[in-house]
C-alpha cells in the first residue's frame, strides 16, 4: 500500500520545495507536485510543516562498558530519545576487548541492539589486534558492511592507544578496502607530560592535561599521514578552531574531514565550577569561552562538515562515586536530544542558514561518510523513506538530555522546534513527539552481523 505526504515544504539536497512525496514498500517512489494517488492510499497532510530527511548521527555511544562505569543508555533508551528528536539512523561503536575476537565483539553488541532499537543503526569498528590473521578477519567483516574504523592516539590504560607509526601501518593495510578511518586526536605524550603536575581532586584542572596543543599536535600528524596515504580520514569531535583551520587547509590535497558536537559549540569550561561539574567532563574537554566562541564562528562558516552528538550517558551514582578523583569520572555527555534543535536554532535561526545546508551537515555528509548514501541521508527517489515532519515555530519545549540520567545538562535551553511526525522506512513511529508504540522497535542493522 502506498502512502503520500502532501502540502509540506520538502528539504531536498539543494533547495526546499512544495512537493508531494510518494512512499512504496518503505522507500520514496516519487516526488512531485500533485502526484496522482491511489484511492485507498493513506495521506499525511503536512500543510504548514517542513519535511527533512531523517538525521544520521555519525557518532553515538550506546550501552558500552567502560573502565570504571558502564554507560547507562541502552540501545532502547538511547534510540527512543534519538528518534523522538528526528534521528533515524545512529552510528554506534564496537570495540574489541583484549580477551575477545573481533567476531565475538560484534556478536555481543549485535545481541544488545537486536529488537531493541527504535531507529536503524550501524557500527564503527575499533579492532585492537593486528596480526595477519586479524587483518584477514577484519577483511571478512568489511565485506559485510563494516567499512568505518575508529582509532585513538591516546587512552593507553584502556588498551586503545596506537602510535602514529602503527596507525600509518594499519591504514595502509586497510586502504585497498576503501574504508573510512576515524581518529580521536590527542597526543598521548603531551597528555602524559601535562598530567604530572595537576591536582586530580580539582576537576577544573582537567583541561590543563587535555590541552588544545595536544589536540592540534595530533591533528597535524594525522593530516600528514592522510596526505601520504590518500585514504579518507575523519577527525572526531573537534574542540579547537586552530585544528579546524589546519584541516581546512589540508583538504586541498588530501581526503580529510571532521566533526564537532553541541558540547563544544554551546558549553565552556565554566561548567566545571558548578555543583554538577562532573556531568560536563568529556574528552577532549570543554574549553574557555574564547575558544567556544571561535568554535561557534567556525561552525557557522560550515566547518566542520559533520555535526553529530557524541552521545554518552551515565547513571548519577557513577558521578557520585568518582567525585574524589576526576580520572575516575566517566567521560562524555548526552546530546541525542540536543543535536537537531540546538543546531537548528543556532545555524538556521541565528546565522540564517538555509535548511539544505544544515541537513547536509546532519544527514547527507554523515550518510556519505558511513557509505550508506543514497539509501540514507537524503529525500530522493529510491532512498529509504526516513522522514521528519516538524514545525520550526511550534510549542516551546526544553531540550532533553537522557532518559537514564536525572541531571539534564541542557536544562537551560529551550526550543520551538516541534517534531510532529517521524517516519522510519515509510512507517510512522513518532507522532506529536511521542512513540506510536514503545513495545515495537522497528530499527534494523545496516551491517550484516552473522558470520
Amino acid at each position: 500500500m502506498k502512502r503520500y505526504i502532501i502540502n509540506g515544504s520538502v528539504c531536498l539536497q539543494n533547495e526546499v520545495k512544495k512537493i508531494d512525496i510518494e512512499i512504496t514498500d518503505e522507500v520514496i517512489s516519487a516526488l512531485g507536485q500533485k502526484l496522482p494517488r491511489q484511492s485507498d492510499a493513506e495521506v499525511i497532510d503536512a500543510a504548514g510543516l517542513t519535511i527533512i530527511p531523517g538525521i544520521v548521527d555519525f557518532h553515538t555511544h550506546l550501552e558500552e562498558k567502560g573502565q570504571y562505569f558502564d554507560q547507562s543508555d541502552t540501545y532502547k533508551s538511547g534510540t527512543k530519545l534519538a528518534i523522538q528528536n528526528g534521528i533515524t539512523t545512529v552510528n554506534a561503536f564496537i570495540v574489541q576487548n583484549f580477551n575477545q575476537s573481533l567476531s565475538q565483539a560484534i556478536s555481543a553488541v549485535a545481541d544488545q541492539a537486536d529488537n531493541n532499537s527504535y531507529c536503524d543503526y550501524r557500527w564503527h569498528l575499533t579492532p585492537t589486534r593486528f596480526s595477519d590473521i586479524n587483518f584477514y578477519d577484519i577483511s571478512k567483516w568489511i565485506e559485510k558492511g563494516f567499512k568505518t574504523f575508529k582509532f585513538y592516539t591516546t587512552y593507553k590504560t584502556a588498551n586503545l592507544y596506537l602510535s602514529y607509526d602503527k596507525i600509518n601501518e594499519i591504514v595502509r593495510r586497510l586502504k585497498k578496502f576503501e574504508p573510512q578511518i576515524i581518529i580521536h586526536c590527542e597526543d598521548e605524550a603531551i597528555l602524559s607530560q601535562m598530567g604530572r603536575s595537576v591536582n586530580y581532586r580539582d576537576i577544573t584542572q582537567f583541561p590543563k592535561i587535555h590541552t588544545e596543543e595536544a589536540e592540534l599536535n595530533a591533528v597535524e600528524k594525522i593530516i600528514g599521514l592522510c596526505q601520504n596515504i590518500q585514504t579518507p580520514i575523519h577527525i572526531a569531535h573537534l574542540t579547537s578552531a586552530d585544528a579546524i583551520g589546519q584541516i581546512e587547509l589540508a583538504k586541498r590535497d588530501c581526503p580529510i574531514t571532521s566533526e564537532t558536537t553541541p558540547h563544544y559549540v554551546f558549553f565552556n569550561d565554566e561548567k566545571f565550577l558548578g555543583e554538577r561539574g562532573a556531568h560536563y567532563l568529556t574528552t577532549p574537554p570543554l574549553r574557555s569561552e574564547d575558544c567556544r566562541k571561535l568554535m561557534e564562528i567556525k561552525t557557522s562558516m560550515g566547518y566542520p562538515e559533520v555535526l553529530c552528538s557524541n552521545h554518552r550517558a551515565f547513571s548519577d551514582t557513577a558521578y557520585q562515586a568518582a567525585s574524589s578523583d576526576f580520572r575516575n569520572i566517566p567521560s562524555g555527555m548526552p546530546a541525542l536530544g540536543a543535536l537537531f534543535p540546538m543546531f537548528y536554532d543556532l545555524l538556521v535561526g541565528k546565522y540564517k542558514w538555509d535548511l539544505p545546508r544544515l541537513m547536509n551537515s546532519l544527514s547527507f555528509n554523515p550518510a556519505n561518510l558511513a557509505q550508506i548514501y543514497p539509501r540514507k541521508g537524503v529525500i530522493s527517489v529510491g532512498s529509504d523513506a526516513d522522514l521528519v515532519i516538524f514545525n520550526p515555530n511550534g510549542k516551546t519545549r526544553t531540550i532533553p538530555s537522557s532518559y537514564t540520567q536525572n541531571v539534564n545538562i541542557w536544562e537551560e535551553y529551550s526550543t520551538n522546534v516541534e517534531i510532529k511526525e517521524v517516519l522510519l522506512r515509510g512507517n510512522t513511529v513518532v507522532k506529536n513527539g511521542n512513540l506510536i508504540d514503545e513495545n515495537i522497535c522497528q530499527g534494523k542493522p545496516l551491517c550484516i552481523t552473522s558470520t
